[in-house]
């Protein structure tokens, strides 16, 4: 997963300024590894990704995304109203924690104008992630059913790297699993 994470820094414009990036880890608990105005160039956020490590725990989507909407996406920790949102979500767990009101919580966060992309990893019932994820969700939903999935090909499909309409980014990663560290 870090491998992916470096990718799409990598092919990001980061180093204008059209685009920031934030790395957030969910479990039980949401931890932030780097906000949207941490970093201004590429190399920096793709040496940072290694410092966010795997947390165990159970998969709090509602935390998350509150995370996301009250904390990443605020000017203070660099979002820039005239830029667009993007998350990338990557899990590899269902809801076990928190799971009324996600469905709200993505509502208010896509409200916004936010950009939703889910990959889900061995997730047998992607039900719960479809009500995420932004409109058409099954075109902004993939499931894999493995980590070594994670790949160029799919990162293309994405297809949010280099749009000139988008002015920022933000990548949001599960932790990878205890054998890809």
């Amino acid at each position: 997963m870090q491998n992916f994470a470096r990718q799409i820094i990598f092919h990001s414009d980061m180093d204008s300024g059209h685009q920031r990036m934030a790395l957030l880890s969910f479990s039980y608990d949401v931890q932030v590894g780097f906000h949207l105005k941490d970093y201004g160039s590429r190399t920096e956020a793709y040496w940072a990704v290694d410092r966010l490590r795997y947390r165990a725990g159970s998969t709090n989507m509602v935390g998350l995304i509150k995370t996301l909407r009250k904390e990443v996406f605020s000017s203070v920790k660099g979002d820039r109203p005239e830029a667009s949102n993007v998350v990338v979500l990557i899990t590899d767990g269902e809801f076990r924690v928190r799971k009324h009101g996600i469905t709200r919580q993505a509502e208010l966060l896509r409200t916004k104008g936010t950009q939703i992309y889910i990959i889900s990893i061995g997730v047998a019932d992607t039900t719960a992630l479809l009500t995420i994820a932004s409109p058409p969700a099954h075109q902004n939903v993939f499931n894999l059913t493995s980590y070594s999935q994670l790949n160029e090909d799919l990162r293309e499909q994405l297809n949010f790297c280099n749009q000139n309409t988008i002015r920022k980014g933000i990548n949001v990663l599960t932790p990878p699993s205890a054998g890809n560290l």
